[in-house]
């Protein structure tokens, strides 16, 4: 029955708490040893996308994701 409640983007089930899961996404991104290995699975395959919301989406990138700068 919880299945068929899932939202689509997974973030959303954080609600109100996402802000949490995106300062976590950072600490991950800079040191994954920094986060419970709990989440390492999740922060794997988390993108964060620009719709959900504070605009915190766009932190990570700062921080550096492998790529180079654009020119």
């Amino acid at each position: 029955m919880a299945d068929s409640q899932t939202p689509a983007n997974p973030i959303e089930a954080f609600g109100p708490n996402e802000w949490i899961v995106d300062e976590l996404y950072e600490s991950y991104l800079v040191d994954r040893n920094s986060v419970d290995r709990a989440w390492w699975d999740f922060f794997a395959t988390y993108r964060p996308d620009a719709g959900h919301g504070n605009g915190s989406a766009t932190a990570p990138a700062a921080l550096g994701n492998g790529s180079p700068p654009a020119a």
